[in-house]
């Protein structure tokens, strides 16, 4: 999943709308959450780089900044402290929040990756009574 944001170059005093200003004096961010194999996270993140080179390229030739901070979680619920935790705590989570949000992601790799099992091993059972009739 990839998510982009934006900000401008300077601060300015009151509220306007991001499309009334010329993108050279944008900052764009993009975060991108990935899964990945719980033993080999540099793999992935070596992957995820090299996919958005073009992409932060042409932001680049437009834009004043343009960062790519990746997530990586692994898909047994494995939270890395400088894939998971450190890009996180970059965005500007506190502590708690950290913590939280940690803890939520997680629990629901280690749900969906439940439900994947599950899911397979129903198949496989499945494809062996059909073989056996």
């Amino acid at each position: 999943m990839l998510f982009a944001y934006c900000q401008l170059e300077q601060k300015i005093g009151h509220q306007i709308d991001i499309q009334d200003i010329h993108p050279s004096r944008w900052n764009v961010h993009l975060i991108e959450v990935k899964y990945c194999d719980d033993t080999r996270p540099e793999l992935q993140l070596a992957g995820a780089t090299e996919q958005h080179i073009g992409l932060k390229h042409a932001l680049a030739q437009q834009c004043h900044k343009v960062s790519l901070d990746t997530i990586l979680i692994g898909v047994m619920g494995t939270i890395y402290k400088c894939h998971t935790e450190l890009p996180l705590s970059k965005l500007g989570l506190d502590r708690c929040r950290l913590t939280k949000l940690t803890l939520d992601l997680n629990t629901h790799s280690i749900q969906f990756a439940t439900k994947i099992i599950n899911l397979s091993s129903r198949l496989k059972k499945h494809q062996g009574l059909k073989h056996q009739g």
